[in-house]
């Protein structure tokens, strides 16, 4: 297999998680036992080797240090290192930055977004400005959490004050008599 024929990251992990409803279905509880096992050792094997690279990295240096980082923004090997607790970044860094990113979207807005507390795995943020519609208002606050969420997946909770409720679904009935009125 060539390295354009590979699966990508998100290909992969949807397999991991139809794998593992798989293994968890099997009638056989020392089958799913042994599956769990090995999946553990796997992920020790490849944690001991992720923290003997990382260490290396951040014993070269600055140098080291900038490789680090650069390979963390990559959506999969972020992935790893989060999940094996090595990222170079704390959850605060990667939201921040998240944020930073959208800002030239969000004046076009005229609007921000402020990083108010970070604790606990829990974000709050808050959305504040007038914008050009409630509608743009709502994207700005989907886009921000959008991206909150893929800087810092470890995040247990979002809250973003300021933005506005989801819409809920408005019945038929309303609608069609809102037709007839026109």
């Amino acid at each position: 297999m060539t390295r354009d024929e590979q699966p990508d990251f998100g290909e992969t992990m949807q397999r991991i998680e139809e794998l593992v409803e798989r293994i968890e279905s099997l009638p056989a509880a020392d089958v799913r036992a042994a599956a769990r096992e090995l999946a553990r050792a796997l992920l020790d094997a490849h944690r001991m080797g992720l923290e003997r690279l990382v260490q290396r990295l951040r014993a070269a240096g600055e140098a080291g240090a900038a490789i680090l980082e650069e390979a963390a923004s990559d959506a999969c090997v972020g992935s790893l290192l989060l999940l094996h607790d090595l990222h170079p970044l704390a959850a605060e860094e990667r939201v921040r930055r998240a944020i930073s990113a959208l800002e030239p979207a969000l004046r076009g807005q005229g609007l921000a977004v402020e990083l108010v507390e970070l604790s606990g795995g829990r974000a709050r943020l808050s959305l504040s400005g007038p914008a050009a519609s409630p509608l743009a208002r709502a994207a700005m606050a989907r886009a921000v959490e959008a991206a909150v969420a893929d800087a810092a997946p470890d995040l247990s909770a979002l809250e973003i004050e300021g933005a506005p409720a989801p819409p809920g679904l408005v019945p038929a009935t309303r609608l069609i008599e809102g037709a007839r009125r026109l």
